[in-house]
């Protein structure tokens, strides 16, 4: 199986969107004992204690999503390169995945994020967390906005070939439209907005800046969070969020909408 996984994580995994995290989660099935199983030797009451396992140190969601890798690795081996006959994961049941987070930032700690922020190396992750803050969007969009592609005067950014395949653009507030201006280089009207600055960078960047400011569970995705309720809170309706945020189904959106009960206070008067 170590030999098929490390095939895959070759030649099929880099032409996907989700490509670092599916090579996140192949990590741990490549350590596993289920490494040491060729495709004809794999059985289901191996994969069970493997999920069993893996489950006393990753919650369900996560344990979920390797064997879902898992199948698909089994899967696109039978169906493409001809190897093996069956799936055992196929006969394992799943675990429950974990409630949908809800992590939103309290008073005071966004204050202490930023200035956290403030002591990274090369001092861009301030203006990356505010970005994502402002604009709600994913880490990899944050990364991939191009100067070519952002219109400072109308307020808006273009964001191409998206997770959800389709490319949208985003309307810029006014603190991002003054972050962006303030980092756009003389005379340059193409480039990356964040020249040499990797995901792994970020990742890495932003939980020592978590672990400064004193954040318990709280991770960059959460900063998409954080921004769509903040449009709820601002007045958007779900078809106006949705339109920002990129998701195309609006149950999925129904989870950000933890609002702030001391501002919808204020509405009521």
């Amino acid at each position: 199986m170590l030999a098929l996984m490390q095939r895959y994580l070759q030649e099929v995994t880099p032409v996907k969107k989700g490509a670092i995290q599916e090579s996140y989660h192949m990590r741990p099935l490549m350590r596993s004992k289920l490494a040491a199983y060729t495709p004809a030797t794999l059985t289901p009451q191996a994969v069970r204690e493997w999920r069993d396992e893996r489950l006393r140190t990753a919650c369900g969601t996560t344990v979920n999503r390797q064997l879902n890798l898992l199948h698909h690795v089994i899967e696109f081996a039978r169906k493409e390169w001809g190897i093996g006959s069956g799936n055992p994961v196929s006969d394992v049941s799943r675990p429950k995945n974990n409630r949908a987070r809800d992590r939103r930032l309290s008073q005071g700690e966004e204050e202490r994020l930023l200035l956290a922020c403030d002591d990274s190396r090369r001092g861009y992750l301030r203006d990356v967390v505010t970005l994502a803050i402002e604009t709600g969007m994913r880490q990899a969009e944050l990364l991939g906005l191009r100067w070519e592609l952002i219109d400072l005067e109308k307020a808006t950014a273009r964001l191409v070939d998206t997770k959800n395949g389709e490319d949208r653009t985003v309307p810029l507030s006014k603190a991002a439209v003054a972050l962006l201006t303030k980092r756009k280089p003389e005379g340059e009207g193409n480039g990356t907005v964040w020249p040499g600055i990797t995901t792994e960078a970020v990742k890495q960047a932003f939980q020592r800046a978590r672990d400064r400011a004193g954040l318990e569970d709280f991770h960059f995705h959460d900063l998409r969070h954080e921004a769509t309720s903040r449009f709820f809170e601002k007045g958007l309706n779900m078809m106006e969020a949705a339109s920002v945020t990129g998701h195309k189904d609006l149950r999925m959106l129904k989870r950000y909408t933890h609002l702030d009960a001391s501002k919808l206070a204020l509405k009521l008067g």
